[in-house]
């Protein structure tokens, strides 16, 4: 049986930092990738107000959302006891932090650091994250450095 799933995130980008643009990446326990906070819905909340609750509750970051971007991806999975086959469908929306310091929610994230996107996308393995971190760049750079 085939089981639907939506979850939202942030990708968090400051220019605090350096000259340079820098993303807060993460890395989950147990995961052997980075990505960007993430989650699922709570009862009514929408897509906007489950990123930003996500964002704060893992990296304790708040983030002004950048309109007129988000990336979307989806994968498959097995459950855990493999009896389903999940379908997860990913949003990411495009994120300014208010500030650079943060905290992990240790229950769930093992480390996190803000990194350049050359560095960046050297941690994150998997193909549809990578190409949300470029589209995120690109967009970033279009729109303050045009």
């Amino acid at each position: 049986m085939t089981k639907l799933t939506h979850c939202y995130g942030v990708i968090p980008f400051t220019e605090k930092l350096s000259e340079e643009i820098q993303y807060l990446c993460i890395k989950q326990i147990n995961s052997p990738s980075w990505s960007f906070p993430k989650g699922h819905p709570e009862s009514t909340e929408g897509p906007i107000d489950t990123a930003l609750r996500e964002l704060k509750e893992e990296v304790n970051i708040q983030a002004r959302i950048i309109p007129n971007f988000f990336y979307e991806y989806e994968y498959e999975l097995e459950s855990n006891d493999s009896s389903n086959i999940i379908q997860k469908t990913v949003t990411l929306f495009l994120g300014k932090a208010e500030s650079t310091a943060f905290a992990i929610q240790q229950s769930e994230i093992e480390t996190a650091a803000w990194l350049p996107a050359p560095k960046a996308l050297k941690l994150i393995t998997f193909t549809a994250i990578q190409k949300a971190l470029e589209k995120a760049e690109e967009h970033i750079k279009n729109k303050y450095f045009a």
